[in-house]
């Protein structure tokens, strides 16, 4: 049986300084921070427009149920 079978197949050469990644910490913190904050800002959005578009009020709605509805 050969050592350099399977998907890691050579992986125990050690690649020369020209192949290896290059950190970017600020590019990974400003990336984090993205994953991070997008799903956010786009909930607040929704709700935002959600209480522009069809308040409870208009819909003669509970505010909480509304509430409720809205978050789920």
């Amino acid at each position: 049986m050969s050592t350099l079978a399977g998907p890691t197949k050579g992986a125990e050469k050690t690649a020369d300084a020209s192949e290896q990644w290059e950190a970017r910490p600020g590019l990974a913190r400003a990336l984090r921070f993205g994953i991070f904050a997008a799903p956010l800002l786009v909930s607040i959005l929704f709700t935002w427009m959600a209480g522009r578009i069809a308040p409870p009020e208009s819909l003669g709605m509970n505010r909480w149920v509304w509430i409720g509805c809205v978050f789920v």
